[in-house]
């Protein structure tokens, strides 16, 4: 009995050889990209990236609150101060 007859390939375009796109013709493909024609690596980077432009938003906006919520503070202890103040005449 031959080996193909036995269900052994021989790598030709019936069983994913060579000449049919097999795994040469599947490297051009990966190295292509798959989404938009970019690599995983270039995706992964643009990922990144954005994640990074959405961390600096949320720390630019607690940032800002911080510096509301200081001068808020601020005004309350001046407020304060005067409402003591004045108390202390009363008395």
């Amino acid at each position: 009995m031959r080996r193909s007859d036995a269900g052994f390939s021989h790598g030709g375009p019936a069983d994913g050889g060579p000449s049919d796109g097999g795994v040469r013709g599947n490297a051009a493909s990966y190295r292509r990209g798959i989404v938009l024609g970019l690599t995983m690596a270039e995706i992964m980077l643009l990922l990144v990236f954005c994640l990074i432009i959405v961390a600096s938003a949320v720390f630019a906006r607690d940032a800002r609150t911080i510096a509301r919520m200081r001068d808020d503070l601020a005004v309350a202890r001046i407020e304060r101060e005067r409402l003591l103040a004045e108390a202390q005449v009363m008395t």
